[in-house]
């Protein structure tokens, strides 16, 4: 099985901390988020993981070149400019000739990656999406303001 793994933001909603440690390579207890996302990948079968980089891409490739584990497993893809989201994709397109995953480079999630490809593949479907509905109660309303 195959992955894309979008990695090439400039995770401006967390700056000031990204502006020195890419989203992605943001730590949780002790590993970093990618770490976690790439270990999830490899138990559920995956063999080959196209990361797509751009912003700080050096750090990226740095700390993942310090981890054998992933040595042969991660193939590198660099966006010259910011593709978006499809963008990526399409700088990997030749090498996904089979249902791939795409998932973004902070998304922590227990979704077990294998049983929904499993679904997916059942469904016959061009394309499936995992999501997660999430109800927040808020007490405090919304202020708009103009000049």
């Amino acid at each position: 099985m195959k992955a894309v793994i979008l990695a090439g933001g400039k995770g401006t909603r967390l700056r000031p901390y990204t502006n020195i440690v890419p989203k992605p390579l943001m730590p949780i207890g002790d590993k970093a988020i990618l770490e976690i996302i790439l270990d999830q990948l490899i138990r559920a079968g995956f063999e080959e993981i196209h990361l797509a980089v751009g912003y700080q891409a050096d750090y990226i490739k740095t700390f993942l070149n310090g981890k054998l584990k992933y040595n042969n497993i991660i193939k590198f893809s660099h966006e010259k400019e910011p593709l978006s989201t499809a963008g990526p994709i399409k700088l990997v397109g030749s090498s996904l000739n089979e249902d791939f995953l795409v998932i973004n480079g902070d998304t922590l999630t227990d979704l077990s990656y294998s049983d929904f490809i499993k679904f997916h593949k059942a469904s016959g479907n061009i394309g499936t999406v995992a999501i997660y509905k999430k109800s927040i109660s808020m007490d405090l309303g919304i202020l708009k303001l103009d000049e």
